[in-house]
């Protein structure tokens, strides 16, 4: 059985943590306003835990436009996997909507299974050794997919709409 993010009680991430799992959590913390941000992107002591990924939510003050932009920079990247941004992912009415900034294939498999319970695992849906190789290659390209985003990434709001 997968796990199931949506059902996960949200926990505030402390802004400066270190290592390389949170590089891109730091960086939001740093540069934007957030209502969300549920952990790291992966677990340093088990690296197959999950395949990496951050769920998060931008302050409203942003709008629409700030996930359009950052889906296009990520869409830019060139790693060893495709990254993508998933903006329905545990939408409840009332709530907001997170979004998901993961490899391609884990938000087209989020996609799929959206709406099927129970959820259907990344081990389950993955081949054995495709789910490492997703979990190895995610991990290796969250430096680059940083730097990548610190440095092409740029959304703020005109002076007037403050």
């Amino acid at each position: 059985m997968g796990y199931d993010f949506a059902n996960v009680p949200y926990v505030p991430t402390p802004a400066r943590e270190q290592g390389r799992e949170c590089l891109i959590c730091n960086f939001f913390h740093d540069n934007y306003e957030m209502e969300q941000m549920r952990g790291n992107m992966y677990n340093p002591d088990d690296a197959y835990y999950g395949i990496p990924m951050l769920i998060f939510r931008f302050s409203k003050i942003y709008g629409g436009g700030i996930y359009d932009e950052l889906s296009k920079c990520v869409g830019k990247f060139n790693g060893n996997l495709e990254w993508a941004i998933y903006n329905r992912y545990g939408a409840k009415k009332g709530t907001g909507i997170n979004s998901v900034l993961a490899p391609s294939e884990e938000i087209e498999r989020q996609i799929k299974y959206h709406d099927v319970k129970p959820i259907i695992s990344q081990r389950n849906y993955f081949s054995e050794a495709r789910y490492k190789s997703l979990c190895d290659n995610a991990i290796a390209d969250i430096e680059d997919l940083h730097l990548h985003i610190k440095d092409t990434f740029s959304f703020s709001l005109k002076p007037e709409s403050r």
